[in-house]
């Protein structure tokens, strides 16, 4: 250790004439500072450690030396002038006088806010310790006597300083004024008192002002025994400070009910959609991926509900900041989806990071309910990201080089390079893209075409309007009765009206023929079995159909006659009559100035067509049919529609597209009547098994065949079973594989998608599980069987 006698000697008379310095030197055990110490590494502090490092005679002289130094300073400090004013100060007995001395205390902080003495008091009473600073020694420069009443006003302080154009300072009679300031050792610092002006009461109550040289009471020196000097003000300051206290207490409470009834008002709105999860992981009986799902679920059905038509994705991040990541493509814009959903519920804590310390922390939600009920002991922050698609960016560019060709300027690699556009130039583009110039052109006017795509793909919204599906009125008995069973309405997109030999026939894809089938049954066409079509040859039928899709033929006289015989009257009610003895069926009408009677009316057709009326599958201008032909059409209908999604989801199936694929089945089970509407938000291989329990319920037989390709009795147990395989990859990536039970046997799905449930799927089902499981490890070697279907 590298230390000198009298830098050793200097060391001790700090230490010694420190209380908590010397308390550590006394100590009986080595103590030592490690790295920067007073002499460097491992610096002795303690006695025993200074005799252990330089020895105990060096010790021992060093702090013979030290006391010595000591004494000198405090002989020397007792010579000075402030030492006697100091001793007048202890002997000072009620209000000091002019260029008198009193011991006072202050807080150190500034009273500038106009309530002088007041605030000097709370300060003292609520923010410092007295007891814990020393004392400062005040000199009375001049007095200023006031009344009682003055001097309890907050305000007095300030406009004494004003009126007696009051300075203060601080002032040493034992400092040379040739010295220089920044030369002052600290004893002679010590010797430093505070000068200012003394306001005293006709009680004995005073307090010194020490402005500084500012126009208001800077600083407020009390006596040191302010605490009974000032025992009425300063009780009233704690009552003051406790009725601020707890009216601060009871504003904090009213405003968090309000914010815990806008919570629970918010969570009311999502809570119909959401699953239990944690109820999931309290049963114990889920596994970790079925819990990841639910939530991702949950995340989803917000955002359909919020959106509905747009895809949204969710995957698992568990990293720091966010434990999922939500992303669209186009779609609504991130200010528009913030404004409809609130993903901030799912969130009960969310890690933050101080940029100024590169510091980490936590900062939880003050309400949890929602996060604990929907993601259980997950309740990390959620990442949303808005994608661009490429057809979005195309078309923006297409817009911006069709208002400046110019600027489709591109490198010899492709790439579109800078272009300074001139003012009309950059609102001409802004025109184009429907946005402001300030959107697009934020940092001058040389800007890259992609740049400014991207700006305006940010402030445009993507979110398409989306119309219901047709749904199929039931009208009440008076509504039927009154109905001409036609629509001003045009036919549905997909419907197509062509000539065949007997007259008309509409055409289209099952689905938009099978969803507009009573409109085109009230319009006069009717299902033929052997051609599979919805026909008509009546003459008036034909017209009405011609005149619907808005077909001009010119009809001849006979027809022209005909069509206007059996043209319905506007708002004159029709009614069917009943077949006759040849099972044919003609339409009566009723003229404009006869009433309808009881047997116009719905409530009077008897049996099966009454029920059909009240449902709206008959009008009174539609010809009439029996229950059986409407049952055999209904039923053939139906069977096109389950044969075309049959044929859809064999197709998508083998083009990977597997959500597209079971959003066939469940489109064309919504249609015959299933409720899957619960599972189209998840549309996976779940969701279809599901749905097929679902459809063996209400399907017929020939109906469940059609669409699965066998009977509800030959229906495979474990059809929907998953056996997952996971693989890890280099830079600590893994892949996940499945696979799948289907009902003619076994698939493999390769790299499974957490956002889609998909994957890639081979082409071949398998007979056996062994088959398929050859082929997994074949085609992904090391991959490991971490999951698989209950026993």
């Amino acid at each position: 250790m590298k230390a000198t006698f009298n830098q050793i000697v200097e060391n001790l008379v700090t230490v010694l004439t420190d209380k908590a310095q010397r308390a550590q030197y006394y100590s009986d055990n080595e103590q030592y500072t490690g790295i920067c110490g007073w002499c460097g590494v491992m610096s002795p502090e303690s006695r025993p450690a200074y005799i252990k490092t330089f020895g105990k005679d060096t010790t021992e002289a060093a702090e013979a030396k030290a006391r010595e130094m000591i004494a000198e300073k405090e002989a020397a400090r007792q010579r000075t002038k402030y030492a006697q004013h100091a001793q007048e100060a202890d002997r000072l007995e009620g209000v000091p006088a002019v260029g008198g001395f009193f011991w006072a205390d202050n807080s150190g902080l500034k009273c500038d806010g106009g309530r002088g003495l007041y605030k000097e008091l709370h300060a003292l009473t609520c923010y410092t310790h007295a007891a814990e600073k020393p004392a400062r020694l005040c000199c009375v420069e001049q007095i200023i006597k006031v009344s009682e009443a003055d001097f309890a006003r907050p305000d007095l302080a300030d406009e004494l300083v004003i009126r007696h154009n009051l300075q203060g300072f601080c002032r040493s009679e034992d400092v040379t004024e040739d010295r220089n300031i920044y030369n002052y050792t600290p004893e002679e610092w010590a010797t430093f008192y505070t000068v200012g002006a003394l306001v005293v009461s006709p009680s004995g109550k005073y307090y010194l002002i020490d402005s500084e040289g500012y126009n208001y009471a800077r600083y407020i020196y009390v006596p040191i025994e302010w605490p009974e000097m000032f025992a009425d003000e300063v009780e009233s300051i704690k009552a003051a400070e406790e009725a601020r206290k707890a009216e601060e207490e009871h504003q904090a409470a009213e405003e968090k009910a309000q914010r815990l009834a806008e919570y629970r008002k918010r969570c009311a709105k999502w809570l119909p959609l959401m699953r239990n999860v944690e109820k999931m992981e309290q049963d114990g009986t889920s596994t970790a991926r079925k819990i990841d799902n639910a939530r991702k679920a949950n995340i989803l059905a917000m955002c359909a509900a919020a959106f509905p038509g747009v895809k949204f994705s969710v995957s698992v991040r568990r990293g720091w900041g966010a434990d999922f990541e939500l992303t669209w493509t186009d779609g609504p814009t991130v200010e528009e989806f913030n404004e409809k959903t609130d993903l901030n519920l799912f969130c009960s804590r969310r890690d933050t990071f101080n940029g100024w310390d590169d510091s980490t922390g936590v900062d939880y939600a003050e309400f949890a309910d929602f996060a604990r009920l929907t993601m259980g002991s997950n309740g990390g922050d959620i990442k949303a990201s808005r994608e661009m698609s490429d057809e979005a960016r195309a078309e923006l560019l297409a817009q911006i080089f069709a208002a400046v060709p110019a600027a489709d300027n591109r490198n010899k690699y492709g790439y579109t390079e800078a272009y300074t556009y001139t003012n009309k130039e950059a609102e001409a583009v802004a025109a184009a893209l429907g946005v402001d110039v300030f959107d697009i052109f934020a940092h001058g006017f040389a800007e890259n075409a992609e740049t400014i795509a991207r700006r305006a793909w940010n402030v445009r919204s993507y979110t398409k309007t989306t119309t219901p599906e047709p749904t199929d009125p039931k009208p009440g008995k008076a509504q039927a009765a009154n109905s001409t069973g036609t629509t001003d309405e045009a036919p549905a997109e997909g419907l197509q009206l062509v000539e065949t030999a007997e007259g008309v026939a509409v055409v289209g894809d099952s689905r938009t023929t099978y969803r507009n089938r009573r409109a085109i049954k009230a319009h006069g066409a009717t299902w033929n079995k052997t051609a599979q079509q919805w026909q008509a040859s009546e003459p008036e039928a034909v017209a009405r159909l011609r005149e619907w899709f808005g077909v001009s033929v010119t009809p001849t006289a006979e027809e022209a006659d005909t069509a206007n015989e059996s043209e319905p009257q506007k708002d004159a009610p029709t009614a069917p009559t009943a077949p006759t003895a040849q099972g044919e069926h003609t339409p009566t009408t009723t003229s404009d100035n006869t009433e309808p009677t009881e047997a116009d009316s719905t409530t009077a057709q008897p049996g099966a067509n009454a029920t059909l009326y009240e449902t709206g599958e008959i009008t009174g201008t539609a010809p009439t049919h029996t229950a059986e032909d409407f049952a055999a059409d209904l039923a053939a209908d139906r069977l096109e529609l389950l044969r075309s999604a049959a044929a859809d989801f064999d197709r998508l199936t083998q083009a990977g597209e597997h959500v597209a694929a079971v959003n066939a089945h469940l489109s064309a089970l919504f249609a015959c009547g299933v409720d899957v509407a619960d599972l189209v938000q998840c549309a996976d291989y779940k969701a279809d098994q599901r749905a097929r329990q679902r459809a063996a319920v209400v399907l017929t037989p020939d109906e469940f065949r059609m669409l699965y390709g066998f009977s509800k009795e030959e229906q495979p147990e474990d059809c929907g079973r998953v056996w997952q395989f996971e693989r890890y990859t280099d830079y600590n990536g893994h892949e996940l594989h499945e696979i799948r039970r289907v009902p003619s046997g076994f698939m493999v799905f390769f790299n499974v998608c957490e956002a889609t449930g998909g994957g890639c799927s081979t082409m071949a089902v398998y007979p056996t599980y062994c088959a398929a499981l050859e082929v997994l490890t074949r085609c992904r070697p090391g991959a490991q069987l971490i999951a698989q279907p209950a026993a």
